[in-house]
């Protein structure tokens, strides 16, 4: 395209305006001076304000492009983020549930090896009743946490 075809501001690139400007500010100032053209000025000058604000538009719409480019990446760490601590909070369940679980296998195993060790020994009904609390209690605790948990 040439220049007496472009569009100003808009069909001029970045450093097309700049030049353009330069030459607009190099005009005034030259029309202020002794014996220098004053009519130029009413004319150049509003050619360079609309070419000051086009920059400023471009300039803004580059940042709102990175603005929205970095938003999306902080949306997807966060949803990765949020992805991975929800497994996290699952596989932490699943483990709870299956220790609980394991927890209560031994509790078991522990009560038939007491009743199976007093066969031939005499141990009281008192001792025998205190395990068997003891027992029980840390499991409904142990059930206690893991229903706080949930």
């Amino acid at each position: 395209m040439q220049e007496s075809e472009k569009i100003y501001p808009s069909g001029y690139s970045d450093s097309e305006l700049i030049q353009k400007l330069n030459e607009f500010s190099s005009e005034i100032k030259l029309a202020q001076t002794p014996g220098g053209n004053v009519n130029i000025i009413p004319i150049k000058a509003p050619l360079m304000q609309l070419g000051l604000a086009d920059l400023q538009k471009r300039s803004s719409d580059k940042t709102a492009i990175w603005s929205r480019v970095l938003a999306g990446v902080s949306l997807s760490v966060a949803c990765v983020a949020l992805y991975i601590s929800y497994q996290a909070s699952e596989a932490a369940s699943t483990w709870e549930a299956k220790q609980l679980s394991t927890l209560k296998q031994l509790t078991l195993y522990q009560q038939q090896s007491l009743d199976v060790m007093t066969r031939g020994h005499q141990l009281t009904e008192e001792a025998k009743e205190e395990f068997k609390a003891n027992s029980e209690m840390i499991v409904n605790e142990l059930q206690k946490l893991n229903a706080n948990q949930d």
